[in-house]
């Protein structure tokens, strides 16, 4: 490997004061040029260096950075830079602890054995990092190589995970479920933590997406990630009663589809984290195998009209209904569900397709996306697929089997365009609620669709999707101003990589009616001039903590893009946010206000909020920066700030009246050294 040394002068000016400072020049040797970017981000994620060039035209790529960090860097891009190396059980260590203000960081490389495809070997790394918490991840999809940074005892959870997940397709017996033996810390808030693994007997890949979103909503387990690559595997951690839970909730649903109405209830009382806890009760209504789409939406629209439920989710998949509420509520909700006069069984049509254009090497993962696709498109079918025979059964209501058809015929074949292609299907799709439109997106350079499916999802609220791997296509469903505002963010997002010189917002010129009881939401797409999953994660969570913006995206492979929506005033505080954290402080110490005060109803009336960025010179740990938020909420009265470690910024929204505390908070710690 060829290697470059300089000096930087700060080090001989001045070196009691400065760290000395050097340039290291590494020759990619196995990495393809359209993995460059990928190792860089790497680099600057576990070892923690911002400085990093790449020089596609020499192969290389050069790190800036103190003496003290270029052997980790260089261990990180020997790791990643390799042909895919042999598997090994208990992965590659750096040779010593990384020190950290709050103690020591292990670093370790894990070669997956049986991630055979890239989607396989993409769903690994963001489970690592959502159930366990290690958000410095490094990886190399073409090695099939991940490099994790995180202390000990979340080093050893996640090395766990990554072994549980990391089998032989069909080794497993399910269900099962497998739980880490002990509690784990994933973040400084989160402490403490369960994790578990369910395998799963029944699910297919929508039942899981409900599932999922069940979890994610009824017991707050955020935490938690679903894999394609095995039939039914949701990986998650969380307090272990909501856990539990959860764990309930996955039992239960794992079934097979019955004809019987039944109700099932949680054995005990929960109660979350709220302003005015109570015990709350869980419930899943199971509507049976005939229940329609359509009676399923009316079913919830009635219950969300005559009772107060706190939260309700509906899994079309497995024709049931989850929620949590009240003891009250929910005996009204179960009232009126069994009140309702069963459905009539639908009268269904049967259609044999035969596959004719997809290469034997991609058949049986192609097989099952095109079935996947038909169940989103042409709701209430049923399929079946028959490997050896290369055929796919249908069955769907009369009146949807003309949607399979279509479908059918779009994605059973190869395609490949040079910009994004839109094919829609001639007719409106009637629904109870009015129509709907089904279109395929034919994507020109997204890799990996699962970031826009994603996106499509949080963005426009958009349910029924599916990702195609093979004809690089998106089955999209729903209302027609929702399928609209997905058709421009597909064309915004699905560009070529371009470099950014200035932070750019792009926003749709259609606004859509997203939540009842809300504003119209306005989308927009920002693109950053500083990426890196880090700096992307700050962006995130600063824009959702203090612009109070829950439907926002950021990408995993195009770093430095996200793609959020909500009603105009927040979305423009989120902008404003956006701006300020693109920016590189450089060692400055400045502060920015949110020029207009933000009005938000309390206990005791409508409060101004204002809304302001500290830009830190020093920077500073997690734990820091999460004392530091802290300190500022107790000293002005509010719940929302978020200290970014990669952008070095403190954002934060609180009363308007008591908002100068924090900035003395700030001025006295930002001239204390960060402590």
């Amino acid at each position: 490997m060829r290697v470059t040394i300089l000096l930087a002068c700060a080090a001989a000016i001045a070196p009691s004061v400065y760290a000395q400072t050097v340039a290291r020049t590494f020759a990619f040797s196995q990495t393809p040029s359209s993995e460059y970017k990928y190792l860089t981000d790497s680099l600057k994620a576990v070892a923690d260096v911002e400085s990093v060039s790449v020089d596609e035209t020499a192969g290389s790529v050069t790190v800036t950075a103190d003496r003290n960090q270029i052997p980790l860097a260089e261990w990180v891009f020997d790791q990643l830079d390799k042909s895919r190396p042999v598997a090994t059980t208990t992965g590659t260590t750096y040779p010593q602890p990384v020190p950290t203000s709050s103690g020591e960081d292990v670093v370790k490389a894990f070669c997956l054995a049986h991630a055979e495809t890239a989607p396989d070997y993409n769903y690994m790394f963001p489970t690592v990092r959502t159930v366990v918490g290690v958000d410095r991840v490094g990886y190399a999809s073409f090695s099939r190589v991940l490099v994790l940074r995180a202390p000990a005892a979340q080093m050893a959870a996640a090395e766990w995970l990554i072994r549980d997940l990391d089998e032989a397709e069909g080794q497993l017996r399910a269900p099962a479920i497998h739980a880490y033996p002990l509690p784990v810390d994933v973040s400084a808030r989160e402490q403490g933590f369960v994790i578990k693994v369910f395998y799963l007997a029944h699910l297919d890949q929508p039942g899981r997406d409900g599932l999922s979103s069940a979890i994610r909503l009824v017991p707050n387990v955020y935490r938690q990630f679903s894999s394609r690559r095995q039939r039914g595997t949701i990986a998650l951690s969380g307090p272990a009663d909501l856990v539990e839970v959860a764990g309930w909730m996955i039992q239960d649903m794992d079934q097979p589809l019955g004809d019987e109405r039944t109700v099932h209830t949680y054995p005990l009382p929960i109660r979350l984290p709220s302003p005015r806890p109570e015990d709350e009760v869980v419930k899943v209504f199971h509507m049976g195998a005939g229940t329609s789409d359509e009676e399923l939406r009316d079913l919830l629209a009635t219950i969300q009209n005559k009772v107060h439920i706190g939260t309700l989710w509906w899994d079309k998949s497995q024709k049931a209904i989850t929620f949590r509420s009240t003891v009250q509520a929910a005996a009204q909700a179960e009232q009126l569900l069994l009140q309702v006069e069963p459905s009539r069984p639908l009268q269904n049509q049967v259609k044999v397709f035969h596959f004719g254009r997809i290469p034997p090497e991609s058949e049986p993962s192609t097989y099952n996306d095109i079935a996947d696709s038909i169940g989103e498109a042409a709701t209430d079918s049923r399929t079946s697929i028959d490997a050896a025979a290369r055929t796919l059964t249908v069955t769907a209501p009369v009146d949807r089997m003309a949607v399979a058809d279509w479908v059918f015929q779009e994605l059973d074949r190869s395609v490949r365009v040079r910009n994004t292609a839109v094919h829609s299907y001639p007719l409106p799709i009637p629904t109870r609620a009015g129509s709907e439109e089904v279109r395929i997106f034919y994507l020109a350079h997204a890799r990996d669709g699962n970031d826009m499916l994603t996106a499509l999802r949080t963005v426009a609220q958009i349910d029924r999707l599916r990702w195609s791997l093979h004809s690089s296509a998106l089955v999209v469903r729903g209302p027609a101003e929702r399928v609209a505002a997905a058709d421009w963010l597909i064309h915004e997002l699905d560009q070529p990589p371009r470099e950014i010189s200035e932070p750019e917002v792009h926003e749709s010129p259609m606004t859509v009616a997203l939540q009842d009881r809300e504003l119209p939401s306005v989308i927009r797409v920002f693109f950053a001039t500083r990426a890196g999953i880090p700096i992307a994660n700050d962006m995130l969570t600063s824009i959702r903590t203090v612009a109070d913006v829950t439907r926002l995206f950021s990408f995993t492979r195009q770093t430095g893009v996200l793609a959020l929506s909500a009603p105009l005033e927040r979305m423009n505080l989120a902008e404003w946010v956006f701006r300020e954290l693109d920016q590189d402080s450089a060692a400055r110490s400045w502060m920015a206000v949110y020029p207009i005060a933000m009005s938000r109803g309390t206990p005791w009336g409508v409060e101004s909020q204002t809304t302001m960025v500290y830009h830190l010179a020093r920077g500073g740990t997690r734990q820091e920066l999460d004392d530091l938020a802290m300190a500022m909420c107790r000293a002005t009265g509010s719940a929302e700030a978020y200290g970014g470690t990669a952008t070095s910024t403190m954002a934060i929204r609180g009363p308007s009246a008591t908002m100068p505390k924090s900035e003395s908070i700030w001025k006295q710690w930002d001239q204390a050294g960060g402590h």
